[in-house]
């Protein structure tokens, strides 16, 4: 996730959620190569604390 992280930031991101763009619209063939499984494609993130994302 740490290499995937870096180009990401490589390639301009500059937030958590561009990182998380990047990383979901990368071939699934570069992701095996770093080590992220297949479902890192359907990822998520968000920066609000945890309680709130949950809808508490």
């Amino acid at each position: 996730m740490l290499v995937a992280c870096l180009l990401a930031v490589l390639a301009g991101a500059t937030s958590l959620a561009a990182v998380i763009r990047y990383i979901t619209g990368c071939d699934p063939a570069l992701l095996a190569r770093i080590g992220l499984p297949a479902t890192a494609t359907r990822l998520a993130a968000t920066t609000l604390p945890p309680d709130v994302a949950a809808g508490r």
